[in-house]
């Protein structure tokens, strides 16, 4: 199946974040090298194969985080027309089909990373950050508030990161590739192995798809993990690999698995 071309403007921008809500696929924001950030979000039908504008977020941003939990999606922070958009995030609702938008002036100014874990959200800032002693917040959505939280596993938290059932893993992009597992009961982060730096280009983005991880990188090379089988391996990890797309360098933006 051909995918289809996204709408006329939108392909070439940064900064934007994709979110998966049931079958479809999110893009929203996002800021062209001259063009102020947008509100407009597109929605990606996969079973039609095509491109739709969805209602746009009430406040323009980009590089901002997002996450999605019990039918809702969350846009958060990041870089917006107005300083509003530092402080704010707000909530699109499937079933009316609109945002909702809130103000906390906690909100982390430069976004890095975001995770949706155990029922919370969690932002931390863009890795190093001086911009503030704590490193990260966790909003917790049943009571609409957010909290700082400083751990182990905030402060080495700086990579993409995925949960696989009850597992928390991260691919640390710093000398090479390293991939690294959460430790639940003292919140460190421990090494699972190395992956081969010849095979794959960073940036890099993760995903997984059952006990299968996906490393994309650069071109949409891609390099899959066998999670069971990395447990018994020391040193280099043994992965496969799927072939990019020639002559392409393009940076990779977000990785979401959509089940059809």
């Amino acid at each position: 199946m051909q995918l289809p071309d996204m709408p006329e403007g939108s392909l070439r921008r940064y900064g934007m974040a994709c979110e998966v809500l049931d079958t479809q696929l999110f893009v929203m924001g996002g800021c062209g090298k001259y063009e102020d950030p947008t509100n407009e979000v597109l929605r990606y039908d996969p079973l039609k194969n095509i491109w739709r504008v969805a209602p746009s977020m009430e406040t323009a941003r980009c590089y901002f985080g997002s996450g999605v939990f019990k039918g809702q999606i969350y846009a958060i922070g990041g870089m917006g027309s107005t300083s509003g958009a530092l402080t704010s995030w707000e909530v699109y609702d499937k079933k009316s089909k609109l945002w909702s938008s809130y103000d906390d002036p906690n909100i982390v100014a430069d976004l890095g990373e975001s995770l949706v874990l155990d029922g919370r959200i969690y932002v931390r800032h863009a890795c190093p950050s001086f911009i503030s002693p704590f490193c990260a917040w966790v909003y917790n959505p049943e009571k609409n508030t957010w909290d700082t939280i400083d751990n182990e596993m905030m402060q080495r938290w700086c990579w993409p990161a995925t949960t696989v059932g009850d597992d928390i893993y991260m691919l640390d992009q710093t000398f090479g590739f390293k991939l690294m597992l959460l430790d639940r009961e003292t919140n460190s982060w421990n090494s699972v192995g190395r992956l081969s730096p010849h095979s794959i280009r960073p940036t890099c983005r993760i995903a997984a798809v059952g006990n299968s991880l996906y490393v994309v990188g650069r071109g949409l090379k891609a390099l899959v993990l066998n999670l069971e089988k990395a447990q018994d391996v020391r040193g280099t990890l043994v992965t496969s690999s799927i072939n990019g797309l020639e002559c392409s360098d393009e940076i990779i933006v977000s990785c979401n698995i959509i089940e059809l």
